[in-house]
């Protein structure tokens, strides 16, 4: 199991560097995800820097972005200030973000209420059951990580965190596929899901 003391430190090491940039720009197909959702409560895990809560703020969304690196997430408040400050507003897209130091593979969260929960880019399978129990019925998660074809590209990047092929889709094959992507050859192989809950329970023959 990993150590969440050892992975913070691990972290906060690579975000103390002013040259780490993280993602270095929001995900778009996540940007646009949000933006098809009517605006309401959204989860971001293993925010990083912040760059795709703030995207899902821009689309109307109130976002709480949960980190396990506290510096990370110093770099984060930071980014938000000066890019209000800069546009010369306040209470804009930066008042709809909320910024929480946690665990993410033990969210100090709620289950069953969020309209949106997204993660780029990280992967441990023990969050996949605490992901779809975070989603209120009705519902959606967009989740998009690497696959084991980037193997080729990088033959040393651990497997673990590469997801194989077709298993994001099988780990949510109940939900409604909104839209999705994995294709091994692409340059930069990576899978997307964003499918939305069930509003209620199938029914189950013979039962009650």
């Amino acid at each position: 199991m990993t150590d969440p003391a050892a992975e913070r430190a691990r972290w906060n090491r690579k975000y103390a560097d002013p040259a780490f940039r993280g993602a270095h720009a929001p995900n778009q197909r996540l940007a646009a995800a949000a933006a098809s959702l009517p605006p309401g409560l959204a989860l971001d895990l293993a925010c990083g820097l912040g760059e795709n809560a703030l995207a899902v703020a821009r689309a109307g969304h109130r976002v709480v972005a949960l980190d396990l690196s506290d510096t990370g997430l110093a770099r984060a408040r930071v980014a938000v200030t000066e890019l209000e400050v800069g546009a010369g507003v306040g209470g804009g897209v930066g008042a709809r973000v909320r910024f929480v130091h946690g665990d993410v593979l033990r969210p100090p969260l709620r289950t069953g209420l969020w309209d949106l929960v997204s993660c780029a880019y990280f992967l441990d399978r023990a969050l996949f059951p605490w992901i779809r129990a975070a989603v209120r019925p009705g519902g959606a998660v967009f989740y998009e990580t690497f696959t084991e074809a980037r193997l080729r590209l990088q033959p040393d990047f651990p497997r673990r965190f590469c997801l194989r092929p077709g298993e994001l889709p099988e780990l949510f094959r109940d939900w409604e596929v909104l839209s999705s992507r994995e294709d091994p050859e692409d340059p930069y192989p990576y899978a997307m899901l964003f499918a939305r809950r069930p509003k209620t329970l199938y029914s189950v023959p013979g039962g009650c």
